[in-house]
């Protein structure tokens, strides 16, 4: 199964859009776009990593940081939430 997938990962991409669609201030939206962007391109990044295709050629190394990097961007859209909720 792949990353995009998963439930988890729908819920949590589906949620963050919404949360830059609430965004007001243009310089903040732009920036938690783009790691939007770069939350969906580490999960396809994840999926290639683990694809049969590759014969089972896996860069541990590579997954790891792209999973380091997910949790990263996860917490910084959490904190937004929080920010949203309380203005």
């Amino acid at each position: 199964m792949k990353l995009t997938d998963t439930l988890r990962y729908k819920k949590d991409y589906k949620k963050f859009k919404e949360m830059v669609e609430q965004i007001q201030k243009q310089s903040s939206k732009k920036e938690f776009q783009k790691l939007l962007n770069q939350f969906e391109s580490h999960a396809n990044q994840i999926n290639k990593g683990h694809d049969p295709s590759y014969n089972g050629f896996i860069h541990p190394q590579e997954l790891k940081e792209n999973v380091t990097e997910m949790i990263r961007i996860r917490e910084k859209f959490l904190q937004l939430e929080k920010d949203l909720n309380h203005t």
